[in-house]
C-alpha cells in the first residue's frame, strides 16, 4: 500500500538513498510515458485534412513517428533537469506543441497553408486576421486538447512529491542532466531535423496524397517534424557582408516614377508550361517546321531567349523572378514588394489565372502576397469551363487563351481601369508518355526518318504535338487582340525546358547540347523563348513598332525590357536594376553571369562589385515591405 502511495504522490518516497533513487526512476518513467502520449496526440493533430487514415501511416514510415514525438520528450527532460519539477517540465512543451498544432489546423482549414516557423514572426498580423474567420474547432480537436491537459494534470499530481531539490543533493545531477540533454537537442537539431536528406527519406508514400502539394507533403510528415525543418526557410540569411543602411541608401538614390496617363496600355503576360524552341538544339527539318509559326510570331515582336534558373521543373522560380525582379527569391509568405504592386499603384487592375490547382506552389496565398487583386484557378473559375482534370494537361490551352482575353475585356468594361494580368498555362506539362501518342494523328519524327529510338520519338511526338497546339492558340489570340481598339501589349515566355526522358535520354540521343560546362550548353540548358508583342492600337499609343531582337535576359530583367519598350521609367527598384542589367542581362541564382557573350561564375572585380550590391539591394527590398500608394 505504501508503494502505491509513493507512486501516486500521496506520500513522498523515503528520504534514503534507495528511496530517492526509486523516486527519481519513477518520475522519469512517468515523464517518458506522459511525453510520448502528448507526442502521439500532437501527431494525430498533424493529419489535419486526412485524419485517422493518415495518422496510421506515420507509424509505417521508418522513424517518422519518433521524429515528431522525440522533441517533446527531450524538452520535457531538459526542463525537468533545469527546473527540478516534473509537472512544469511536461506542461511547457505540451502547451507549445498543442497550441502550435491548433494554429496549424486553423491555418490549413482557413488558408490551405501550414503553420511554418517563419509564421511566428507574423503574430501581430495573424491577430488582426483571426477576427475575420470562424475559428471553431472540431470535437476531435477538443477531445485531444482535453486529453493533453489531463495528462499534464495527472503527471503533476503523481509527481508532486518528487522534486529534484538542490538542498537534497540533486544539484550536480541536474547540472549534468541539463548539459547532456541540451547537447542532444542541439546535435539532433543540426544533424537530423535540418538535414534535407533525412527529410527526403521520410517521404510518406502510403498517405495517398498529391506529392506536388506542399500542404499535403507537410501534413504527410506530421506537424512537429516538418515545422522544425521549416526553420531553414524561415532564417533566409542575408548575403555575407550585407549592410541594411547601405542597401537602403542605394535605392534612395532613385525616385518612383509614374506611368504617364497617355501611355497606360493594357498588359497581358503569360508564362507557358515547358515551352521551348527545340529547333535551335537539333538539326531536323520536320522539327523546324513545327516551330515555323512561333518564328513568325517572333518576327512580329521583340523576341529573345529567357535564361531561367531551372530545368524541367521549378516553374514558380521563373514566374516569381519575373514578377519581382529578383534573381534570389524568398518565400513570399508575407506581403511582398513586387512589380504587381507597382501596377496597382498606377491605377491598374492586377489579376491573373492558372487552370491548375490553387495549392500548386502555394500560388493562392503567394499571389495575394505579391499584390494580385484577383487570381483564378481550376477550383474557382476553370471548373466552370470545359477544362477539367482530364483535359488539363492535353487540351486546356484553347479555353485558357480565350479566357485570358475574356478576363481583360470584363475588367476593362466593369472598372474602366487599365489592366495588368499574369497567367500561367498548364497544357503540355510533363512527363510525356513513352509508349502511347496523345495525338495519334500528329507524328513528326519516327525511328526510320531519324535513327532515334521509338521511345525518344514517342516522347518528342507527344511534346511537339502539345507545343504546336499552344502556338496555334497564341496566334489566334493575337489575331483577336489586333482587332481591338484598346491598346494591348502581350508578353509570353517559357518557364523551363521540358522533361525529355529519364536522365535526359532524348537530349542525349538526339545530340542536343545541354552541357552546362560550356556557354553554348549552359544557354541551351536554361533558355526558353520570350516575345513581347503589341497590337496596332498599342503601337500607336507608345510610338513603337515592337519588332527586334531582345537578346538574352534572365527572368528578373524581362519586366525591364517591357518597360523600356513601353517608354516607362518604373519605380526606384526598376530604375536601379537597369544599371545591373547594363553590366549583365543574365544574373542567375547560382552565381552565373553573361559577360561579353560568355557565361562565367568569376566576373572581374568591377562587375563582381555590381552583382554583390545587387544581392544586397534585393535582400533589403525583399525584407522591407512598403505598400505602394
Amino acid at each position: 500500500m505504501k508503494v502505491i502511495k509513493y507512486m501516486f504522490g500521496a506520500e513522498p518516497f523515503p528520504n534514503t538513498k534507495l528511496g530517492r533513487s526509486a523516486g527519481f526512476l519513477w518520475t522519469a518513467l512517468v515523464l517518458l510515458a506522459a511525453s510520448i502520449c502528448v507526442g502521439i496526440i500532437s501527431l494525430y493533430f498533424g493529419a489535419v485534412k486526412f485524419g485517422y487514415p493518415m495518422f496510421q501511416t506515420y507509424f509505417h514510415v521508418w522513424g517518422l513517428a519518433a521524429l515528431n514525438i522525440l522533441p517533446i520528450s527531450l524538452l520535457t527532460f531538459l526542463f525537468w533537469f533545469m527546473f527540478g519539477r516534473a509537472g512544469l517540465s511536461l506542461a511547457i512543451p505540451t502547451a507549445v506543441a498543442i497550441s502550435f498544432n491548433i494554429i496549424n489546423i486553423l491555418k490549413i482549414r482557413l488558408r490551405n497553408d501550414p503553420f511554418m516557423m517563419e509564421d511566428i514572426k507574423l503574430a501581430s498580423e495573424a491577430g488582426g486576421i483571426a477576427g475575420e474567420y470562424n475559428l471553431s474547432l472540431s470535437v476531435e480537436n477538443w477531445l485531444g486538447i482535453a486529453a493533453a491537459v489531463g495528462i499534464v494534470l495527472v503527471t503533476m499530481i503523481i509527481t508532486r512529491k518528487c522534486k529534484l531539490r538542490r538542498k537534497e543533493g540533486w544539484g550536480r545531477l541536474r547540472l549534468v542532466g541539463s548539459i547532456v540533454f541540451a547537447a542532444v537537442v542541439v546535435l539532433l537539431w543540426k544533424f537530423v531535423y535540418l538535414n534535407d536528406n533525412v527529410y527526403a527519406a521520410t517521404i510518406n508514400n502510403e498517405a495517398g496524397i498529391n506529392h506536388m502539394s506542399n500542404v499535403d507533403e507537410f501534413q504527410s510528415r506530421g506537424f512537429v517534424y516538418p515545422f522544425l525543418h521549416s526553420y531553414k526557410e524561415a532564417i533566409d540569411p542575408a548575403p555575407e557582408g550585407y549592410d541594411e543602411k547601405a542597401a537602403a541608401a542605394v535605392l534612395a538614390e532613385y525616385e518612383d516614377a509614374d506611368i504617364p496617363e497617355d501611355k497606360k496600355v493594357n498588359v497581358i503576360s503569360v508564362m507557358l508550361e515547358a515551352y521551348t524552341d527545340l529547333s535551335r538544339l537539333v538539326d531536323n527539318q520536320v522539327v523546324a517546321e513545327v516551330y515555323a509559326p512561333l518564328h513568325e510570331i517572333e518576327a512580329q515582336s521583340v523576341s529573345g531567349n529567357l535564361v531561367s534558373n531551372v530545368f524541367a521543373g521549378g516553374t514558380n522560380q521563373t514566374e516569381r523572378s519575373f514578377l519581382t525582379g529578383y534573381s534570389h527569391l524568398g518565400s513570399f509568405r508575407t506581403p511582398s514588394n513586387s512589380y504587381v504592386r507597382y501596377f496597382t499603384s498606377q491605377g491598374y487592375t492586377a489579376e491573373g489565372s492558372h487552370p491548375g490547382y490553387e495549392w500548386f506552389y502555394n500560388r493562392s496565398n503567394i499571389n495575394e502576397n505579391l499584390g494580385f487583386e484577383n487570381y483564378y484557378f481550376l477550383e474557382n473559375y476553370y471548373c466552370n469551363t470545359p477544362v477539367n482534370q482530364d483535359t488539363l494537361i492535353r487540351d486546356s490551352d484553347a479555353v485558357f487563351f480565350t479566357e485570358v482575353v475574356n478576363m481583360m475585356q470584363r475588367s476593362i468594361s466593369e472598372t474602366g481601369k487599365p489592366y495588368f494580368s499574369f497567367h500561367v498555362s498548364y497544357q503540355n506539362h510533363g512527363p510525356y508518355d513513352t509508349e502511347t501518342l496523345f495525338r495519334p494523328e500528329e507524328i513528326y519524327v519516327t525511328p526510320d526518318s531519324t535513327g532515334w529510338s521509338q521511345e525518344s520519338c514517342t516522347i518528342l511526338n507527344n511534346y511537339l504535338a502539345g507545343l504546336a497546339d499552344t502556338t496555334k492558340q497564341i496566334q489566334q489570340m493575337l489575331d483577336t487582340l489586333n482587332t481591338y481598339e484598346e491598346p494591348v501589349v502581350f508578353v509570353a515566355f517559357g518557364d523551363h525546358l521540358p522533361w525529355l526522358g529519364d536522365d535526359n535520354s532524348v537530349y542525349t540521343e538526339t545530340g542536343m547540347n545541354i552541357d552546362e560546362g560550356t556557354t553554348e550548353g549552359y544557354l541551351n540548358h536554361y533558355s526558353t523563348p520570350y516575345f513581347i508583342w503589341a497590337n496596332e492600337a498599342a503601337k500607336q499609343v507608345l510610338d513603337n513598332d515592337f519588332v527586334g531582337d531582345g537578346g538574352y535576359l534572365s527572368p528578373n530583367f524581362l519586366m525591364n525590357e517591357l518597360f523600356d519598350l513601353c517608354g516607362w521609367t518604373g519605380d526606384a527598384y526598376m530604375q536601379y536594376t537597369q544599371t545591373v542589367r547594363a553590366v549583365s542581362p543574365v544574373t542567375a541564382e547560382n552565381g552565373s553571369y553573361l559577360l561579353e557573350n560568355e557565361m562565367t561564375k568569376t566576373p572581374p572585380a568591377d562587375a563582381a562589385e555590381v552583382f554583390q550590391q545587387f544581392q544586397y539591394v534585393q535582400n533589403y527590398r525583399r525584407k522591407n515591405f512598403e505598400e505602394q500608394k
